[in-house]
Parts: C-alpha cells; sequence; structure tokens
C-alpha cells in the first residue's frame, strides 16, 4: 500500500493520524503517475472529507493516463531490464537467498541495445532492476544516462538497499531521468535489521536515508520522486506505526509493502498477513510484464527467477520476436485455460493474485 499527506492538497485545522490498521481498510485516493489528485469529481469529494476530519495520511491508488500504447499486444508495456544479479546486501525474505542464475553484471553494450529497441516500440514503464542491487554496475551511471537519452521509456524506476546511496551517489540520482527512486528499507532499528539483513550494514544505510530525505526536501513534489518502502513482515511488524509517522511528510510516496515469495523458508510465518483470492488465473501472468535477466534469459513472471518460465534469450532473438515466440504464447493459452497450475512452480504459488 502506498500513501500520502493530506497537506500536500488540503489545509485543515483539526489533526488526526490513523493507525496502519485502520489504513490499510480505507478506501484509497486515486492520484495520477505524477502524484496529483485525479480529478474526478467522488474522488475530490473523497480527499475533501478526509481532510474534514483532519486525517493527515490517506492510502491512494496510482492510474496512468490513457496513452496511444494501450491494447498493444505485440510488445510488452512494462519491462523490468535487470542490470545485475550482484547484491551487497542478503535479506533473509529475498528470493535472492535462493537465486541459482548467474550472479552476474549484464553486458553494458547488450545492455544498451536492448534499451535501443525498447525505445523504439514504447514503454509505458521501465525498471532498471530485478534481482539484484544495480548501484553495484560498474557502469551504473553510464546505463543510467544512457537510459536518459531515450524519450519512449514511460516511467523509469530504480530500486536501491541504499548501502551505496551515499552523497555523490544521491545527487547523480537526483539528477538523473529517473521518475521514481525506490528506497527498500527492512526496518527503522539497527537491532531489527540484524534480524532481517544480518549482513547489511544498518547504521550505515539509516544515515544514508537521512541524507537522502535533507538533500531532497526542497525537491517533494519534483522528479524524480523518492518512494519511501517497508515490507510488511514478521520483524517490521511493530514498527510500521512509527514508521509512517517518522516519514510521511519527508517523501514523495512512502509504502508498506506486502511480502512476496512466501515459497521461501523465511518467509513462512508471513502467510498468515494477507488474504488469499480464489486461484482462476495468475494475475502475474496476465499482467504481462517483462522480466529480461542479467544472464539475458527473458521471463513473463517474477516469480520465476531461477528461469522456470523463460520465453527466450536475448543473445538470440530480440525482445520482439521473444514476445511473439511460441513459449509466451504457450504460457498465456495456459492461463487461460486454467492449466497453468499443472506447472510445478505454479502449483505452489503463493503470489498468484498480486
Amino acid at each position: 500500500m502506498e500513501f500520502l499527506p493530506t497537506k500536500r492538497f488540503r489545509t485543515f485545522s483539526n489533526s488526526y493520524f490513523p493507525a496502519f490498521s485502520e489504513l490499510r481498510k480505507m478506501k484509497p485516493v486515486t492520484v495520477t503517475m505524477d502524484l496529483e489528485l485525479w480529478e474526478d469529481p467522488e474522488n475530490v469529494k473523497y480527499l475533501d472529507e478526509l481532510a474534514s476530519k483532519g486525517v493527515e495520511l490517506f492510502p491512494v491508488r496510482r492510474i496512468a493516463s490513457k496513452n496511444s500504447l494501450e491494447g498493444r499486444n505485440d510488445f510488452p508495456l512494462r519491462v523490468l531490464f535487470e542490470m545485475t544479479t550482484v547484491c551487497n546486501a542478503k535479506c533473509k525474505m529475498c528470493p535472492q537467498m535462493n537465486l541459482q542464475r548467474k550472479i552476474i553484471h549484464m553486458d553494458r553494450d547488450k545492455y544498451m541495445a536492448v534499451i535501443d529497441e525498447l525505445d523504439r516500440y514504447g514503454l509505458d514503464g521501465l525498471w532498471l532492476y530485478h534481482f539484484g542491487e544495480s548501484l553495484t554496475h560498474p557502469n551504473f551511471e553510464e546505463l543510467v544516462e544512457y537510459v536518459g537519452t531515450k524519450k519512449n521509456l514511460g516511467y523509469i524506476w530504480l530500486s536501491t538497499n541504499g548501502i551505496l546511496a551515499r552523497g555523490p551517489m544521491i545527487d547523480f540520482l537526483l539528477a538523473s531521468s529517473i521518475s521514481f527512486i525506490n528506497f527498500s528499507l527492512q526496518s527503522i532499528s539497527v537491532e531489527n535489521y540484524g534480524k532481517i539483513a544480518p549482513k547489511s550494514p544498518a547504521s550505515r544505510i539509516l544515515e544514508n536515508l537521512q541524507l537522502f530525505v535533507e538533500k531532497k526536501r526542497e525537491r517533494l513534489g519534483q522528479k524524480p520522486f523518492f518512494r519511501l518502502q517497508i515490507i510488511e513482515q514478521e520483524h517490521a511488524l511493530g514498527e510500521i506505526d512509527t514508521y509512517l509517522h517518522t516519514f510521511y511528510d519527508k517523501c514523495d510516496l512512502i509504502s508498506v509493502n506486502m511480502l512476496e515469495h512466501t515459497d521461501l523458508k523465511f518467509n513462512e510465518g508471513s502467510k498468515s498477513l494477507r488474504e488469499r483470492r480464489e486461484r482462476v488465473q495468475c494475475l502475474r501472468v496476465s499482467r504481462a510484464d517483462c522480466f529480461i535477466n542479467s544472464d539475458g534469459s527473458v521471463a513473463i513472471c517474477d516469480n520465476a527467477y531461477n528461469n522456470q518460465l523463460d520465453i527466450g534469450d536475448i543473445w538470440q532473438n530480440s525482445v520482439y520476436e521473444i514476445w511473439n515466440g511460441p513459449d509466451r504464447s504457450k504460457y498465456l493459452k495456459m492461463n487461460e485455460e486454467g492449466t497453468l497450475w499443472e506447472l510445478p512452480l505454479c502449483s505452489e504459488c503463493t503470489d498468484y493474485d498480486l
């Protein structure tokens, strides 16, 4: 769930800060991808009602404006393009702990060549990461600058664990063409960080976060938007209200993410934190996102992080050829017929409705 402060849109005299348990039950306010209020009369009326009650924080639903790419099926609309599988953190709930693909940086020239193809067809969004820490790539800044020369990639996302997000890097990111910078925080305390990510330098991460907040303070509401995220998981549950109180008005967007990949042993205890929808079709596959891994493999589901549902390889074919190839068609047909669950990975998946 994502949240915005009411005072960014309305002034009010009363003051009431809902607990997270209440926030998660509230109807979201709709905002644009640029975090502006969606000017639907009912939506505006609802926000006014919240402001009249002095509610300081509310959940949001981001919605994209209609564009010329809607309805296109022969090329992906959203691409997660992994720069690297190298990661300098070992978070226990992350698929990195079970990753069997090569730990490798994506070839610089190949990355740029694929970016060229993505730009030719156009995208709604491009994510410059997947299962590694992109800032570890030796050509990270060069690749980000190259992406910035393109005009048809939609909203550009980057996520970081914050370890390398120090002064000069923060300055670089804030001056870049990235649309959303996601700072993935595991805990607001050094002690709990150690339980979730024991090898991560918790003190340094929290210091880097404070520096990021300070540098962004005068630029709130301007791109790149700074999105702060914490995951709703066992060791962080007791911190979420404090987290929201502390940072809700210091970031462009603040989030409490649901824990995914509950097939991992460390995540077993979090299965009870969310309700399951009926398993009919897989939303992850029907969403038609494209995942390009740093080894060149291409998948249609991010839960297939060990090449279980690959549909091609960018070292052998173009993204267009892969997207329109027989493997993707096969998986889409299985999903429509409800037989995707016969596959070993899908039969045990708990994230089909996210």
